[in-house]
């Protein structure tokens, strides 16, 4: 399928709506969404049943989304509910109506639907092939341990944040000292350890989390930290700090919190209990951080609509196997182009490329041609690092500087300083690598022609071109050659065609070689 496509997820604490465009290798990250918070399962706790207002402001929202959905000409739907509908008695009767009013069907997924698609959402946009993944909703908590993307735990328990509040927490859904203690106590208590998780003796995995509450976690931690990039995909949230920001948010009540221009006024209700089941997890577990996704069920719901079309239209839940399959298909790794390849594999193999830089570079070449759409690179780099990726932040940022700095050195290196508590360990020697392959490797793309790179094991190189052809630009890549030189610390040189005289330009390529 190719064209548009939208999921309606209908949960505990809210109902929302993603639009994604689908190509051929299958949906990319959402290009709207709409949310409505609505609170469909905060009577759960007392009646078992959806209250009459919630429903109703269910069914509003839905109906806005449906003429979204006409108006935007999709035609691919898929309309999903979770635990709210699941657990409630009058759950069926709530979506007969929904289907009379919008005439959307929805499709109630199971403790291990919603746990699975998850899962599958997640793990295809963050390629942690051994983790622990959890989904933290409204009214449950999803967790699938996963070894080398093979499934070996599913697990749904009755942890949500609004359900927890509802029963932890006052009627203005405050929390006291004591109230808090008691739920960090009955989570706790209630979350699974790692051999509860068939988690091995090995190294520990990644905690990978979803969900509305722990992004807001996620985002007041930035906003305390004065963290220079406003994403949560991919942010790495320290396991001590949701725990102190769950204590504190707790203590200040939802009003409070709403106030401080971190926490969404809808979200402030919920945050300080999910903040305190992400935190019992890490603990649980061992783990130093979590990593914060924005994708999660409504991409994996879209996915195995796509890939499983049969099972998902029907009754029956597709098998683990084939949910592992279309993940680890997904997350095959990222190598460059054909040309960049035959540069990069030579330095690769030599130690000069580290397996890391390799996916930075593949995602950097990506980059590259879209600098021409932009007058403003600076401008660019911020739509850059506003897109998902599996990268952690560090390293896309370095492809993105990397692309910048290019075509533009001076540009990106006066952004080094402002992203330096992002870069890390990278550092602008990175990035300055990076750039200098990306720009050989736009030469060799845009000539068609393949590199081979010789390594005299004396802290030399020089890159032969066999099918450069009569117009090749040797001047452009003899000054990439020159760059490559103070990146790499060889004494790289430009190598004539095979069979052909030197041409001047080529020897200037290989003076201009010299030591950083």
């Amino acid at each position: 399928m190719i064209g548009r496509a939208a999921v309606i997820d209908m949960g505990s604490n809210s109902v929302k709506m993603a639009a994604f465009l689908v190509g051929p290798d299958g949906p990319g990250a959402p290009y709207r969404q709409e949310g409505a918070r609505t609170r469909l399962g905060g009577d759960l706790h007392e009646t078992g049943e959806l209250g009459a207002q919630q429903m109703e402001r269910t069914a509003g929202a839905l109906a806005l989304y449906r003429d979204i959905i006409r108006g935007e000409g999709i035609s691919h739907v898929v309309p999903v509910a979770t635990s709210a509908v699941r657990d409630a008695a009058n759950g069926a009767e709530f979506l007969d109506d929904v289907a009379g009013r919008t005439g959307y069907r929805f499709r109630v997924l199971s403790e291990r639907e919603e746990a699975l698609y998850s899962y599958m959402g997640a793990a295809r946009s963050l390629r942690q092939p051994t983790a622990v993944y959890f989904d933290l909703g409204g009214g449950s908590l999803e967790i699938v341990s996963a070894e080398h993307y093979e499934v070996r735990k599913v697990l749904s328990l009755r942890l949500g944040a609004l359900r927890l509040t509802r029963r932890f927490a006052d009627k203005k859904s405050a929390f006291t000292a004591e109230s808090y203690g008691r739920m960090a106590e009955h989570v706790a208590a209630s979350l699974p350890g790692p051999e509860e998780l068939g988690l091995g003796g090995g190294p520990r995995p990644a905690l990978v989390g979803v969900g509305g509450s722990l992004r807001a976690v996620a985002k007041h931690d930035q906003a305390a930290r004065g963290y220079p990039l406003g994403k949560v995909h991919n942010y790495r949230l320290r396991a001590g700090s949701a725990g102190s920001i769950g204590g504190a948010l707790a203590r200040m009540g939802p009003k409070r919190a709403a106030l401080l221009g971190t926490v969404s006024p809808g979200r402030a209700e919920t945050v300080a209990a999910g903040a305190c089941v992400a935190h019992a997890l890490a603990g649980k577990l061992g783990s130093r951080e979590i990593i914060v996704g924005a994708q999660g069920l409504r991409e994996g719901a879209l996915a195995a609509s796509l890939a499983f079309p049969h099972e998902f239209s029907g009754e029956t839940v597709p098998h683990t196997v084939q949910v592992q399959d279309s993940v680890r298909f997904a997350c095959e790794p990222d190598a460059p182009p054909r040309h960049a390849e035959s540069l990069a594999a030579p330095l690769a193999a030599a130690g000069l490329l580290s397996g890391s830089e390799r996916a930075v570079l593949a995602q950097s070449l990506r980059y590259v041609p879209r600098l021409d759409s932009f007058g403003n690179l600076e401008t660019l780099l911020r739509v850059l690092l506003d897109e998902d990726s599996h990268l952690s932040h560090a390293e896309q940022l370095v492809a993105a500087l990397a692309a910048v700095h290019s075509r533009r050195r001076k540009v990106a290196e006066g952004l080094f300083e402002r992203y330096g508590a992002v870069l890390g360990e990278w550092r602008a020697r990175s990035v300055r690598k990076i750039s200098a392959l990306a720009a050989a490797c736009a030469v060799l793309e845009r000539a068609g022609t393949d590199a081979r790179v010789s390594l005299d094991g004396r802290g030399g190189a020089e890159i032969g071109l066999p099918g450069a052809g009569s117009g090749f630009p040797w001047a452009l890549f003899g000054e990439a050659c020159s760059r490559l030189s103070g990146a790499l610390g060889l004494e790289v040189a430009c190598a004539p065609r095979r069979g052909g005289a030197p041409r001047p330009e080529a020897a200037a390529g290989r003076r201009g070689g010299g030591r950083a």
